[in-house]
């Protein structure tokens, strides 16, 4: 996990934490230690309570400052951005039912069910149906509470489903943005909008303070006010966003992010109907879903056009979508609290990573004192202290630069005493490896993706390090070496491929990459001695075991995969 930045902010009632984060002390992990990057972050502090009352004190708005609405549609340079009812099923494509137990997301189908002849049960007659009846998830009616044979009723002469295999409509509970009335971490899965920096923040409040989400928005009828701070000359006010329950589309298309299903459905509604001489029962699953944060992204987009990205100017004179495309995740968090991120914000960024004869660890035990301060705020049940973490698009290149050219040197080595056809592949395939990535670093617009941009040449320089880099997975002769110099390149690779292709591992378990914002879950940091480090004082670089520690992230994006943590 090489070329880490972390933004951490800190929301406390104490000065403590505020002196754990000062100029003395700062902190890292694991794989930073290990190589490379640019990476960039920052540290602030402030004072809230849990409270539900406290957490939404502050600065109110003036009574004058009405609640912003979106509009329906918008029209620029070519584009049609809509809004839209979230009308759909449970089985749309941007639904995401997700398994917490396996970690894939299973699709929901509708079931229709074909004629069948009437038997014992289901008896040949005149019915009359009843009202629809709500039962808990995998409950049945009896027949009777559905229709009822009656000389006044229609004649019926075949079935069309049975209570015992009913037609199926899932569906989507529309005026309800919470599953079980609450936000998860899971909740959070970016779509098309490069917002990832205010998802990450947000995952951040989910994992600290969740009641905080459930205070700023309410939820009446189809419409939910989201309330944000925004600067108003010295102070921090309250600003109310209304939305209706829908999603963002672009031409169309999906681009706010996806929704996440409950797995399970809130409850069922049996139904009867006769189409024709056929009686029907049907059965509609009626699931929760986390539609909250497509809601909260909408009154982000809003807020932003009209106070600038972070609330802190004036109207931004562009679409909706690039309003929030591209940020800081540290400063988002005074959207959240206000006035109550009290220190200014200070800046973490790991340095020299990759570089020849550098000590990583000893380079950067600033980045590695603010993740101990972290670490030691969650052992000591501190709910206010928040860490987001960030790679640069150069630093992953040039951290793949230096662990590929290490590598070239150790095949090498390894083949002047045992040159097998397989290890000499995997040698050609470590020359081409560091024969792209350097042509990667000659290419004139390789600082254009800090700003999430690309071009066709360096695509073509990704795809064929991916190439290589399967190549290399698929050799068991050189797998089998299992040398860790080897395994930190392939890594490195790993970060530096995914920002263009979105390629993952066989198993779904996706690579952490630049160019994007995680939400820091976990920090361990271990010596040498196998010894919890967490609580160290004086902590030198000496006594850290970058391999055993570890940072574990959170990402955005939370596509299929093991886990929603990528460690």
């Amino acid at each position: 996990m090489a070329s880490k930045g972390y933004d951490a902010t800190v929301i406390s009632k104490s000065m403590k934490a505020v002196e754990d984060l000062g100029a003395d002390k700062e902190k890292t992990s694991k794989k930073t230690a290990k190589g490379g990057g640019d990476a960039m972050g920052s540290a602030a502090s402030a004072a809230t309570s849990s409270n539900a009352t406290n957490n939404a004190a502050g600065n109110a708005a003036d009574a004058s400052n009405a609640p912003l609405t979106r509009p329906d549609q918008e029209t620029l340079e070519g584009y049609t951005f809509t809004y839209e009812t979230v009308n759909a099923t449970a089985t749309e494509a941007y639904a995401d039912h997700y398994n917490a137990k396996t970690g894939e997301n299973e699709k929901l189908e509708d079931v229709t069910v074909k004629d069948s002849k009437m038997n014992d049960k289901y008896k040949k007659g005149k019915y009359v149906t009843k009202a629809p009846v709500d039962k808990a998830p995998k409950a049945e009616p009896a027949l009777e509470e559905l229709v009822e044979m009656t000389d006044a009723g229609r004649k019926v002469s075949k079935m069309q489903g049975t209570i015992e295999n009913p037609n199926v409509i899932n569906s989507v509970i529309n005026d309800n943005i919470f599953i079980d009335g609450k936000v998860h971490l899971d909740d959070v899965r970016q779509g098309n909008i490069g917002d990832c920096y205010f998802l990450a923040a947000l995952l951040q409040v989910i994992q600290h303070d969740p009641q905080r989400i459930l205070d700023i928005m309410k939820v009446s009828g189809s419409t939910v006010t989201t309330t944000l701070y925004r600067k108003e000359k010295l102070s921090w006010v309250q600003q109310d966003i209304a939305v209706q329950i829908g999603v963002f589309k672009q031409n169309g298309r999906l681009t706010s992010s996806h929704w996440r299903i409950a797995y399970d459905p809130k409850t069922s509604r049996w139904s009867s109907s006769i189409d024709g001489s056929a009686l029907k029962i049907t059965r509609e699953d009626l699931y929760e879903a986390a539609l909250w944060v497509q809601c909260i992204e909408q009154a982000y987009m809003i807020f932003s056009k009209k106070y600038g990205q972070y609330g802190k100017g004036n109207a931004c004179n562009v679409d909706l979508k690039s309003t929030i495309d591209g940020g800081h995740a540290q400063e988002c968090m005074y959207m959240f609290f206000g006035d109550k991120v009290q220190a200014p914000t200070v800046r973490r960024k790991t340095l020299n990573n990759g570089a020849e004869g550098v000590d990583s660890l000893a380079d950067n035990m600033n980045v590695i004192y603010t993740l101990q301060s972290y670490a030691q705020a969650a052992n000591d049940g501190q709910k206010d202290v928040y860490l987001m973490a960030g790679v640069s698009t150069d630093g992953a290149v040039e951290n793949l630069t230096f662990y590929a050219k290490k590598a070239l040197e150790e095949i090498k080595t390894i083949n002047q005493t045992k040159k097998t056809p397989e290890l000499e592949k995997a040698e050609k395939n470590i020359e081409l490896i560091y024969s792209w990535i350097s042509r990667y670093n000659d290419s004139p617009t390789t600082s254009g993706l800090r700003e999430g941009q690309t071009n066709k040449y360096q695509t073509m320089v990704r795809d064929e390090i991916d190439k290589q880099t399967i190549e290399l997975k698929n050799n068991a002769e050189f797998q089998a070496l299992d040398n860790p110099i080897f395994k930190t390149m392939a890594e490195s690779a790993g970060i530096v491929v995914m920002r263009v292709t979105g390629k993952q591992e066989a198993n779904n378990n996706i690579f952490i990459y630049s160019g994007h914002a995680y939400s820091v879950s976990d920090v361990k940091l271990i010596g040498k001695d196998g010894k919890d480090l967490t609580n160290e004082s004086n902590l030198d670089s000496a006594q850290i075991d970058a391999n055993k520690s570890s940072v574990t992230l959170i990402n955005p994006h939370a596509k299929t995969k093991a886990s929603l943590n990528d460690k």
